[in-house]
């Protein structure tokens, strides 16, 4: 249990040192001119976002999963700005003159840093807001390690606080670029840099650094008391466990139950009030379950007699001993009507009645990324073969998907390159190019 809570608050410092580590060097780029020759700021972009990129790496082969999004859209935003520097460079190099970013020329301040990184810093930030969880970085890290629902504490930590530092990030940005540009357009001589000049382009960024620095100080501070005072976190001191879920089909229908708010015998955890699998137990953790043993369980919870019982995966939370086994059952009509009857607020439901709950957000988190999974990795498996290619000579084929023959399909569910083949396969442009960028660029083996 220490070892758990020990690894929990360092998840929540490494947050903290991420986002002071991401601000620092894209403030580093900015104050350039006050240590070197503006004309080397470019290439200070490239060794800080190649610095960054490194550590995303890095990152990524350490056993201690971090949440390295920061990293990835700081290294982004630098790219992105020392091209830009360059075009500049460039520009008044042949053209002798920059109408764009500059008054005039000046070969010794061809340009001014904030200028640039903060409205592509803006732009970045906001792309990735929009795009939410569908940011290619962000799922890159849900095909290899699960959803947030899937990883615990720590995954759903992660996954909040990536949103909230982007979030910060991208409000400050806007606020040089409404704070600069318009001091640049109507005050800003291009022959120096007064002490004017020094307060709108280098004392505000210096100041928002220090007030942003301090606010999230004051926040992971916040958090790590708050954990530590278990007053949310009850629920993860019962130290290392085992849940084991079962997804119960009968008639090509999910057994589902959903607590009454009005019974409060019914809502055991106001974590979950949705619909979700009724079938499910929490046990002493243990690494292996075996399908026999599984049954035992389910006979003592469900009353259900002679089931099909199959293993389907198996994950863990983020640094720490507790894991979920996921099993499917076939019932009969029998088993159905005795399931109906002994659970309250149960029902069967098929895949649209499902994916209607699933919209109207009437799912719990965890049983949604099952069925994800589950439908991903079956539909992937049915069209192509590992490498991606495609097992037919059909573009975009879409083969059926029935419940009831999740428990019949040859198809290794703990495999998740069959999430990735899900994503980049045949019918997908550029399917190769990306293989062999994932494979030799970002160093992932699937």
């Amino acid at each position: 249990m220490e070892k758990r809570r020990e690894n929990t608050l360092n998840n929540i410092f490494y947050l903290w040192l991420e986002w002071v580590v991401s601000t620092a060097t894209f403030l580093a780029v900015i104050a350039v001119p006050l240590v070197v020759r503006p004309i080397w700021t470019p290439l200070v972009a490239v060794v800080m976002e190649m610095v960054l990129y490194s550590l995303i790496k890095r990152g990524r082969r350490n056993q201690h999963r971090l949440c390295l999004v920061t990293f990835f859209v700081t290294s982004r935003i630098l790219f992105w700005s020392a091209i830009v520097m360059l075009i500049v460079l460039l520009l008044q190099h042949y053209l002798s003159a920059s109408h764009v970013l500059v008054a005039g020329v000046n070969h010794d301040i061809p340009f001014i840093p904030v200028l640039i990184t903060a409205p592509i810093g803006a732009v970045v930030c906001l792309v990735m807001l929009r795009r939410k969880s569908n940011y290619p970085f962000c799922v890159d890290c849900k095909l290899r390690f699960g959803t947030p629902a899937e990883r615990g504490f720590t995954g759903a930590l992660y996954s909040q606080e990536g949103t909230a530092q982007i979030r910060l990030f991208f409000f400050g940005t806007l606020l040089l670029t409404l704070a600069d540009w318009p001091y640049y357009l109507f005050k800003y001589v291009n022959a120096n840099l007064n002490s004017a000049d020094h307060y709108f382009f280098f004392g505000i960024p210096v100041a928002l650094w220090v007030l942003a620095a301090l606010f999230m100080s004051l926040r992971y501070l916040g958090i790590t008391r708050y954990y530590d005072q278990d007053i949310e976190g009850s629920m993860l001191r019962h130290g290392a466990s085992t849940s084991v879920r079962y997804l119960i089909i009968g008639d090509n229908r999910l057994f589902i139950s959903t607590p009454d708010p009005n019974d409060a015998d019914a809502i055991v955890d106001l974590s979950h009030t949705k619909a979700d699998t009724p079938a499910r137990v929490t046990l002493p953790f243990r690494r292996e379950l075996s399908e026999y043993e599984a049954a035992r369980y389910l006979d003592s919870l469900m009353p259900v007699k002679n089931p099909e019982v199959r293993f389907l995966y198996t994950t863990s939370e983020w640094n720490v001993d507790c894991n979920i086994f996921l099993f499917v059952v076939n019932v009969n009509g029998d088993d159905m009507q005795r399931l109906t009857e002994a659970v309250k607020g149960s029902r069967w439901v098929t895949l649209r009645e499902y994916n209607r709950l699933l919209h109207g957000g009437e799912v719990e988190s965890l049983l949604a990324s099952e069925i994800h999974r589950i439908y991903t990795t079956s539909m992937a498996f049915k069209t192509y073969d590992r490498e991606g290619r495609r097992l037919y000579s059909i573009k975009h084929y879409h083969p059926t998907f029935r419940l009831c023959d999740i428990a019949g399909y040859k198809v290794d569910f703990n495999d998740r390159r069959w999430l990735y083949v899900a994503r980049n396969n045949q019918d997908v442009p550029l399917w190769r190019i990306r293989s062999l960028w994932r494979r030799y660029i970002v160093g992932l083996t699937y």
